[in-house]
């Protein structure tokens, strides 16, 4: 078994600005003409501790910690995750049953995903505007929890399977990442411990794209904070953490990071999904 890879890093937060007394932080997915695309002040922090669990996963649960590694060998080849449908029928099913497996749950819906291809120019070059999304550098929770329960009775009031008795569920909204090659060295996931984090860390933001506003939440520095990540993740490795829950739970902020270590010469450049889902629990 190799050794832990514990790296410093840099990582991206919002800064504690007196703007944000009077201005909910926001960007824009689109250009306006008299509007800034956003009003993000961000403060990088350097020589974080990121440290690594890998061979040591299974000292982290779900419950208390917030994330964990689940095995899940898939029927998706490297090529099929460029098939939208494929990922729709074949890979949504693959983590749905995974999900409902892992957590016992009653009902799950799986509801989005994103893929992201690094591009060999980015972060310091251009990279050409037909690129799929880049790795996501600012620390922050994909959901505020407004936005979570929203969609949560959303998928309630549609009688999913095994909630015909209309009864009102704890559930969890959770995130489900993983490398498309690994062993994955290229700008890898931190997640902060859900154990060492203060929700006074926290503020609501928009990402306001033409067809509508999500609310998300964005991060502030905090010392106290423990930061994890899983070296070398294969793709057959999910990591899967909180991001709302239904009894007040915290989700787990999280960000990519430039990995500090000299890149293995087999090395390439990442790409990976997420996919998001909501599980009814009993």
């Amino acid at each position: 078994m190799s050794l832990p890879q514990d790296v410093y890093a840099s990582l991206y937060f919002i800064a504690r600005d007196p703007l944000y007394r009077d201005e909910k932080p926001y960007v824009l997915k689109y250009t306006a003409e008299t509007t800034p695309i956003s009003n993000y002040i961000t403060k990088r922090v350097d020589n974080v501790l990121i440290r690594d669990f890998r061979g040591i996963e299974d000292t982290f649960t779900f419950e208390n910690n917030g994330f964990a590694v689940l095995d899940m060998d898939s029927a998706m080849a490297y090529e099929d995750f460029q098939d939208e449908q494929k990922i729709l029928e074949v890979y949504f099913k693959e983590v749905a049953n995974l999900l409902l497996e892992y957590t016992r749950g009653v009902s799950v819906h799986v509801f989005d995903f994103l893929i992201r291809r690094t591009h060999h120019s980015w972060p310091t070059g251009k990279v050409d505007a037909t690129s799929t999304d880049q790795p996501a550098i600012r620390v922050h929770i994909d959901s505020s929890p407004t936005a979570a329960v929203n969609m949560a009775e959303m998928f309630q009031q549609q009688n999913l399977d095994g909630m015909s008795d209309g009864r009102r569920r704890h559930w969890v909204y959770i995130n489900i990442w993983k490398p498309l090659k690994g062993p994955l060295h290229d700008w890898p996931l931190a997640i902060c411990n859900a154990e060492n984090f203060c929700k006074e860390d926290l503020l609501a933001a928009d990402v306001v794209s033409l067809e509508q506003a999500i609310e998300n939440m964005v991060v502030h520095f905090n010392p106290k904070q423990q930061w994890f990540y899983l070296s070398k993740q294969r793709a057959n490795e999910l990591l899967i953490f909180r991001q709302a829950d239904s009894e007040g739970r915290q989700g787990l902020p999280h960000s990519s990071f430039l990995n500090p270590l000299e890149a293995p010469a087999e090395s390439v450049l990442r790409e990976s999904i997420e996919a998001r889902a909501i599980v009814f629990l009993d």
